[in-house]
């Protein structure tokens, strides 16, 4: 199975909106848990470990991690 966050990272690769995905916005957005203390637009303890993580392990040739640092710069 893949996961939703995994999906979501490689359509925002496929379409050039990295940034879209890392803020949530535009149909990027990932619930957070009901019980999580905090407000935000996505939630960055699913996409890290299971959208960015497990791409970045499974595609390297992408240049995730370059992608990922132009992105939060």
């Amino acid at each position: 199975m893949v996961r939703r966050e995994k999906e979501l990272l490689l359509k925002a690769i496929k379409k050039n909106e990295m940034i879209k995905y890392l803020q949530g916005r535009d149909g990027y957005r990932v619930e957070m848990e009901p019980w999580t203390p905090a407000h935000l637009l996505t939630d960055w303890t699913k996409i890290i470990p299971w959208g960015i993580y497990e791409v970045y392990k499974e595609n390297p040739e992408l240049g995730l991690d370059k992608m990922f640092e132009d992105a939060i710069l």
